[in-house]
């Protein structure tokens, strides 16, 4: 089933995620913000709302990063070993391995970094020590830790392509933008880049949780109820969590 702004109602209502009468009552609006996945913002005034992602494609293992980024909320949720990331990181609700349907609880309210700098013309001190405290909590989670139960097999810890782009200079420019493309062709025309590469290779370490995708759209401020103007800091987008350096 592929969503749309049309039938997610209709998928929603089948697997008990809204009610009829919440939706002929008007408690119930969606807005698409759909990126490299189809994304759906579920809002409710009465109810938690939801966030909901689907896979356009499926990699060549048969494998989906949104399955893995559903299990690692999973066990932010109940591992011991990883329940203190807990708070940082959206409500788990369901995964769909039939339709690859991610659904996590909506940040309500919630703004991303880039566009809360962009809106104050400013980078406040407070933001950047959430985030501090945010990547404090994350990279205590040494690998040692995670290696019993089911955690470890499902985590990855490869060394990043970017570092066989010494020996073997290609790269996935389907996941590139232009600009990117672009950067990484001149990288490749300056020889003492990649003698660099090649230094910072064996130096690697693949030993603490990280998140492998922090860029400011995916650090969102989220409002605590009742609170004043307090706000807490969330890390969303999981799919690329792996073992590595902090």
């Amino acid at each position: 089933m592929e969503l749309t702004e049309t039938n997610i109602v209709y998928y929603l209502l089948e697997n008990g995620f809204v009610t009829l009468e919440s939706v002929v009552d008007g408690d119930f609006a969606v807005v698409e913000s759909s990126r490299r996945n189809r994304n759906f913002k579920v809002i409710r005034k009465h109810s938690p709302g939801l966030f909901v992602k689907q896979s356009r494609s499926k990699n060549r293992a048969g494998h989906s990063s949104l399955q893995y980024e559903a299990t690692l909320y999973q066990l932010m949720q109940s591992s011991p070993a990883l329940t203190t990331l807990a708070p940082f990181v959206p409500a788990y609700r369901h995964y769909d391995a039939q339709s690859d349907i991610l659904i996590v609880g909506l940040l309500q309210g919630g703004l991303d970094l880039y566009t809360h700098h962009a809106r104050r013309q400013t980078f406040p001190p407070e933001s950047a020590a959430s985030l501090g405290r945010l990547l404090g909590c994350l990279h205590r989670h040494k690998r040692p830790a995670l290696m019993t139960g089911k955690e470890q097999p499902q985590i990855g810890g490869a060394i990043p392509w970017i570092f066989s782009f010494c020996t073997a200079p290609s790269y996935p420019s389907e996941f590139l933008s232009d600009g990117n493309i672009e950067m990484l062709d001149i990288v490749q025309s300056y020889p003492q880049f990649l003698e660099a590469l090649t230094r910072l290779t064996p130096l690697w370490r693949s030993d603490t949780l990280i998140h492998n995708d922090i860029r400011l759209e995916n650090c969102i401020l989220c409002p605590v109820a009742e609170s004043g103007g307090q706000t807490e800091l969330k890390l969303v987008d999981w799919e690329l969590a792996m073992f590595g350096d902090p």
